[in-house]
């Protein structure tokens, strides 16, 4: 998730998805980013509205 205060054309755009065939190549870790079909883009500020009980600290 873009940090507040962020700029560009996708600040306001959470995309939410499960991280799948993690491999970690020496110091790189390589992954698949799967889209959640139904919910793949969420707005940001309806994540930061819930985010204490996701446990989203700030910048993170």
């Amino acid at each position: 998730m873009y940090e507040v205060g962020a700029g560009g054309p996708h600040v306001r755009v959470v995309r939410h998805s499960r991280i799948r065939n993690i491999v970690r190549r020496g110091h790189e870790l390589a992954f698949t980013f799967e889209p959640d079909p139904k919910h793949a883009f969420l707005d940001r500020s309806a994540v930061l509205r819930i985010a204490d009980r996701l446990g989203i600290q700030q910048f993170e």
